[in-house]
């Protein structure tokens, strides 16, 4: 299937895709501008705090595991739809939530529904293009939901101002409505009956275990997902350094936010530009080397220089134009491999990018201290293991004697 058989444009398959994809990452960051004033209002500590973002990766993790194989078998379109369903639900709870452990619970299953729009994304997109196309189809959608958590805060900075961090939830559970009507509305199904899978435990089960015997499927999944450590354990970290230690208001917070976006963004828009000239490989390795590079910079800085602002959001858009270049590729390799099963694949690709930022998230609260020390050593291990994930993937899918079932 190719896309004209959709009935959309590329622009329109791209939108449409974005806003689903969208979804999680505006839950994610709407509220973190609030993190400390939210801690303060439920009567909580910030490590506890936290957790409403561990429980969210937590839920986006495991929730995907399910949906890959569902999504391969019933198709994507009513997979997607309960998952939006359950979004809605669960994120009106959070904006009603009496105590922290209320939010925790309720974030767990806003999560557990909002990462089917991730999942569906992923599987669309492979289900409609070849390997070096889905790679470029991926970097456009990054590059525009690069834009969601830039505004995100911002957005949730104004509405914690005017209204409060609860009204935060209340607009993005009439997002997933919009989102929820239009991709019952425009997004035609794009699967194939005969390319859908049995159902039953025995065969999501063999699946999984094809995917994680494949050396080159983790090492690309293993890129991505410290990538995305090295992110949200930035992200969860940056407003106790920025407001609580340097004291900038949540809405300063929020607008020098935006200042590491414009990495991305470039990053993203060079892989969309580049990926079909240089391959996937060569556009994750020279992402990867940026970003380590990025990261070196950010520790020298740290080292040398006081704690500043600039020095925090001046490095990082550093460190996030290689994210750009990378994820879209890593994302688009790990899917590649084994195609039969895009929707399995996507899922577990999502699964390990979530616990990863999960994980990384938890650690680095267990480390934090009066200095932003800590947060900085831990990005930077996460950006050496990304950086040597795909090349140990590779070249022991090489020494297995292993290849990929389809690789275009």
């Amino acid at each position: 299937m190719k896309i004209e058989a959709v009935g959309l444009t590329r622009l329109q398959l791209v939108l449409l895709l974005t806003s689903l994809a969208t979804v999680a990452g505006m839950s994610t960051n709407i509220y973190i501008p609030s993190l400390p004033a939210l801690t303060e209002d439920l009567n909580t500590d910030r490590g506890t705090a936290q957790y409403t973002l561990s429980a969210y990766f937590a839920g986006i993790a495991f929730a995907q595991l399910i949906y890959g194989p569902l999504s391969d078998r019933y198709g994507r379109r009513p997979i997607l739809q309960f998952g939006f369903a359950l979004f809605v639900g669960a994120t009106i709870l959070c904006a009603l939530a009496p105590t922290i452990e209320t939010l925790i619970w309720a974030r767990l299953a806003q999560a557990s529904g909002a990462c089917v729009g991730q999942v569906i994304m992923r599987a669309v997109v492979r289900d409609l293009f070849d390997r070096s196309e889905t790679a470029s189809m991926m970097a456009s959608i990054i590059l525009a939901i690069a834009l969601a958590p830039a505004a995100a805060p911002v957005l949730g900075a104004i509405i914690h101002t005017a209204m409060g961090w609860r009204w935060s939830f209340v607009f993005i559970a009439f997002f997933g409505i919009v989102v929820m009507f239009l991709a019952w509305r425009f997004l035609p199904e794009t699967l194939k009956p005969e390319n859908r899978i049995s159902s039953g435990i025995g065969t999501m089960l063999a699946g999984y275990k094809i995917l994680l015997t494949s050396p080159a499927f983790l090492g690309y999944s293993f890129c991505s997902m410290f990538i995305f450590a090295m992110m949200f354990a930035f992200q969860s970290n940056v407003p106790f350094i920025i407001i609580e230690q340097l004291g900038y208001s949540v809405m300063e917070f929020s607008l020098l936010g935006m200042i590491p976006v414009i990495g991305f963004i470039a990053g993203s828009f060079s892989a969309g530009r580049f990926t079909p000239r240089f391959g996937v490989d060569r556009m994750i390795t020279i992402g990867m080397s940026i970003t380590v590079a990025g990261m070196m910079f950010m520790l020298i800085v740290a080292l040398v220089l006081p704690l500043s602002a600039l020095s925090i959001f001046g490095s990082m858009t550093f460190v996030v134009l290689g994210m750009g270049m990378v994820f879209p590729n890593s994302s688009a390799a790990a899917v590649s491999v084994h195609p039969e099963i895009a929707g399995t694949s996507s899922a577990l690709t999502g699964f390990l990018q979530m616990a990863g930022a999960g994980l990384a998230v938890s650690f680095v609260a267990l480390l934090s201290t009066d200095t932003h020390m800590p947060l900085i050593y831990s990005m930077m291990g996460f950006a050496v293991l990304s950086a040597i994930s795909p090349f140990v993937g590779r070249m022991l899918e090489r020494r297995t004697g292993k290849g990929q079932s389809n690789p275009s």
